[in-house]
């Protein structure tokens, strides 16, 4: 068994661990390395790769990955473990979320391009051959309207940066060097400076932290302890929900199912937690996506 993060990368802390895989190598007829890793739990294909017959840590040749549905993630090649040609990725929807070229440097090199799942731009930039992938880039809202701009070298944030609310008034100045965050300025819509916290990146959070979220799942299941013992609602229940911009919990479902009536106790559960104080991103309010186990056993009452 294998671990991998989110970007298919292998996971160093269990923190990172995303996604269980079930791995196969074997040798191709020219020596190298074909790797097949499988999803644990559904054994469908996650991604394949090649890797250097004498040296099994550079990576060559096709690369393809997939979503948990079967559709294609992620098509491109390799070539002595750098990134070279055009690479495609997709949404599970199969619309496509990215594309780019890299030169025979492993630079991007042209016109890179990602886009929101509808359609629109989500963010633009334009490489020069020779910019060693020093790019100065343009992002965007889901309804076209600008959200950011500043310059990248290799995808990593670098020099100055603004950013925008929707209205188009600055919400935050920031400093970046090769990808790290040094420092910022964050303003309200009026022009004024924002008090409090001034991060680019500020997680949701519970009232009271995160021993306050766990006390209100005990003492949710707490309560429908005599409910959930009838129906034998036991096991483990992993729930996937959004934080909303204005702190509501929304899109509350099943992530990893109890395969018990704990699913729906755990379900309500959630429903029904108060407003979280929502995540920030370069002093804006988003969306964030939250994980979390409810567990009962017969044992608890």
């Amino acid at each position: 068994m294998r671990y991998l993060t989110s970007d298919l990368e292998e996971a160093s802390k269990k923190e990172d661990v995303y996604y269980e895989v079930i791995t196969i190598t074997s040798k191709t007829p020219d020596g190298h390395y074909l790797v097949q890793d499988f999803f644990a739990e559904t054994g469908k294909k996650i991604q394949q790769l090649y890797l250097d017959g004498n040296d099994s840590s550079i990576k060559i040749g096709p690369y393809i990955s997939y979503h948990l549905n079967g559709a294609i993630r992620t098509r491109g090649s390799y070539v002595k473990g750098k990134k070279i040609g055009l690479w495609t990725s997709w949404y599970e929807s199969k619309a496509v979320s990215d594309s780019c070229f890299y030169n025979d440097h492993g630079n991007i090199q042209g016109l890179a391009k990602r886009w929101w799942e509808s359609g629109a731009t989500m963010d633009s930039a334009n490489y020069h051959p020779d910019s060693n992938g020093h790019a100065y880039t343009w992002t965007y809202f889901p309804d076209s309207k600008l959200s950011g701009e500043g310059v990248r070298i290799n995808l990593a944030d670098d020099g100055n940066w603004t950013f925008y609310y929707p209205s188009g008034k600055i919400s935050a100045k920031e400093v970046y060097v090769n990808g790290k965050w040094i420092s910022m300025q964050c303003f309200n819509e009026d022009g004024s400076a924002t008090a409090g916290k001034c991060e680019p990146e500020i997680d949701a959070d519970f009232p009271g932290g995160n021993e306050a979220w766990q006390k209100y799942i005990v003492n949710g299941v707490a309560r429908r302890i005599e409910a959930m013992s009838k129906e034998n609602a036991t096991g483990k229940a992993v729930v996937l929900f959004i934080v909303d911009k204005d702190g509501k919990i929304t899109e509350v479902k099943i992530d990893k199912s109890s395969g018990t009536a704990l699913d729906k106790y755990a379900i309500d559960i959630i429903k029904k937690a108060p407003k979280w104080i929502p995540a920030k991103q370069h002093n804006r309010f988003v969306k964030a996506y939250r994980k979390q186990p409810v567990t009962f056993t017969l044992e608890e009452q």
